[in-house]
């Protein structure tokens, strides 16, 4: 049976780049001095925000029990390098073993801040733009709708005036909605604009030239 060549290099160069990434943290233990706990935390934490950061960019976040995994692999991956470096006595390193526990939680705890902060910027954001997009009338099709509060939406060219039954979504979503309903209409081939008619609480769109109709609300 014949081996591809290409494959055969990308697997010697995956295992010259595993070595050579063990011998450069190995040379890295053997520079430490009296601050090697300190380094064991900060290149833990520095390998967590990398495995967080490529997790987001999968859109998808680590669970508490998959992120403590995380943190004792890569511990066990530092430790392993000191064991292997000859730097160290081992007394150190069973100091570091000890030392693994209050690591751990010291990890998890910032990760749950930064997490925290993270959903407090994205709450803000979610805010910002809820009244920053436009949402143009449904009614003269012409003037964005102004909204005081997250039920009332007017139009102050046309005097369109509505009170939503519930809470209004993000202008992007209601937007969208309108332009849904106005899809439908237009797919029956009909090239006459759909009045809007405001009914109490209820929002309808309503075509005389092709009997279109839809209660949006």
């Amino acid at each position: 049976m014949e081996v591809d060549d290409a494959s055969s290099d990308q697997h010697v160069d995956s295992r010259v780049k595993g070595h050579s990434t063990a011998a450069n943290r190995m040379n890295l233990y053997k520079k430490k001095g009296a601050n090697w706990r300190e380094e064991l935390r900060k290149k833990c934490a520095q390998h967590l925000r990398e495995r967080r950061e490529e997790a987001v960019s999968r859109a998808r976040g680590l669970d508490e029990e998959t992120e403590r995994a995380e943190i004792n692999k890569i511990i066990r991956e530092e430790i392993e390098a000191m064991r292997r470096s000859l730097q160290f006595e081992e007394d150190d390193l069973v100091a570091a073993i000890e030392d693994f526990e209050l690591i751990r939680e010291e990890l998890l705890q910032q990760e749950l801040e930064d997490f925290e902060a993270l959903e407090q910027e994205r709450l803000e954001a979610d805010v910002a733009s809820y009244f920053s997009e436009e949402v143009t009338c449904p009614s003269c099709r012409m003037y964005p709708l102004l909204y005081f509060d997250p039920y009332t939406i007017i139009c102050e060219q046309c005097e369109f005036y509505f009170h939503l039954p519930v809470e209004m979504p993000c202008a992007a979503e209601l937007s969208a909605y309108f332009m849904q309903i106005f899809s439908a209409h237009l797919n029956r081939k009909c090239d006459v604009v759909p009045s809007v008619i405001i009914q109490g609480n209820h929002m309808f769109f309503m075509c005389a030239n092709c009997g279109f109709s839809y209660t949006a609300f």
